[in-house]
Parts: C-alpha cells; sequence; structure tokens
C-alpha cells in the first residue's frame, strides 16, 4: 500500500474514507489487543522509561508478530518508512538542538498531531511524547519483543487522555495498514536474500 507522494495526494483521502467507514462499521482488526494483562504490560514499558501515566486514560493496543529480526524492524518504525498511503502524512524532522519530531500533516502542510521523540532504545522500544493535536499529553510507542532470530513481536501503544477527536475504529485500520506495509518490506527482505543465495549457490 506504499504510494508517492503524488499517489498519496490523489489516493489518499479514499484510503481514508474506507478506514473510517470500515472503523466505525466493522469490529476491531485481529492486531488489536485488549485483554488488560496486555495493555499493562505494555503501559510497564512506557512507566520503566519515565513517562508519566496518570492522565492517560485511553490506551490503544495493537500488536502482530513481523518476520523482521527486532533491529531492521526498530529502524523501519524509527524512520516511518512503514506508514500506508494516506492524506495524513507522517512527516519527521530533526530540530537545530538534535530533537527529532513527528508530525501527522493533512495533505502535507495542516498539522493535526506533532509528537515529540521521548527515548529510544534500539532495538526495544521507542517513544514519542503527544505534544499538540489529538492526544495531547499522552504517548505515541512501537514496543519490541524479539521471537526469534527472524521474527519480532511489533507492538503500537497509544495512550492519552479523553479526547472527542480520537476515532478509535480509524485508528485501528490505520495501524492495520502499518501493519501490512511491514509485512510487504518483510517478503520483499526475503525475496532478495533468496536471489543473493540463489547468485551465490
Amino acid at each position: 500500500m506504499s504510494c508517492s507522494t503524488a499517489g498519496r495526494l490523489v489516493l489518499g483521502p479514499a484510503y481514508d474514507f474506507r478506514r473510517f467507514v470500515v472503523g466505525q462499521t466493522a469490529g476491531p482488526p485481529p492486531t488489536r489487543r485488549r485483554a488488560e494483562a496486555d495493555v499493562r504490560a505494555a503501559r510497564a514499558v512506557l512507566t520503566a522509561a519515565g513517562c508519566d501515566l496518570s492522565r492517560c486514560q485511553v490506551s490503544n493496543l495493537h500488536t502482530q508478530t513481523v518476520a523482521l529480526p527486532a533491529g531492521r524492524a526498530y529502524d523501519l518504525f524509527l524512520a516511518w518508512d512503514a506508514w500506508p498511503c494516506s492524506a495524513f502524512f507522517a512527516c519527521p524532522t530533526t530540530d537545530a538542538h538534535g530533537t527529532a519530531w513527528l508530525r501527522y500533516r493533512f495533505y502535507r502542510t495542516l498539522p493535526i498531531v506533532v509528537m515529540r521523540l521521548k527515548t529510544a532504545v534500539r532495538p526495544y522500544f521507542i517513544i514519542y511524547d503527544l505534544v499538540w493535536g489529538i492526544g495531547a499529553g499522552g504517548y505515541h510507542a512501537f514496543l519490541f519483543r524479539p521471537v526469534s532470530a527472524a521474527e519480532t513481536a511489533a507492538s503500537i501503544l497509544t495512550t492519552f487522555p479523553p479526547s472527542r477527536l480520537f476515532f478509535e475504529g480509524l485508528h485501528d485500520q490505520m495501524n492495520l495498514d502499518v501493519y501490512r506495509a511491514v509485512e510487504a518490506v518483510a517478503a520483499r527482505t526475503r525475496q532478495g536474500d533468496s536471489v543473493a543465495w540463489t547468485s551465490q549457490a
């Protein structure tokens, strides 16, 4: 579902509309984790990293095992290379002080959410402060648990104070499409490894 900038501008709204409709009419995708123990364990990682979750009453957690080593999965999420086709562009930047920022911009101009990288430890977690916009005062995190040398349980946790602007179904579908994009990267990686192995045989 990756696409060029022009493709995002043209096709992005259609993908977002589909995500919104499916999110409102269908149940949560299989990546969604609702069990209290799962959510509590994910939030504990943030607490251990120095996050204050006292105001974060809403938690949305997704987890899926991806066919990538933990370090490769970490790098992919840190660079936002798995962001799917959407009219909401993920725009990472680094300021003059070396602080990493991420802005969701509608049509690459209007900011909807502004996040600041709080802490990251490769290959275990990446945590952002939600500084402005939807979910302000909360956190957005990518958490990684190696399952094997070639597989990683990758989680996406968003936790924040209650907000009327948060459309959970749309968020669920966007996260599902993130995993689909990651699976596409993993498939290309396996194909490249196979070609390299064949050429050496």
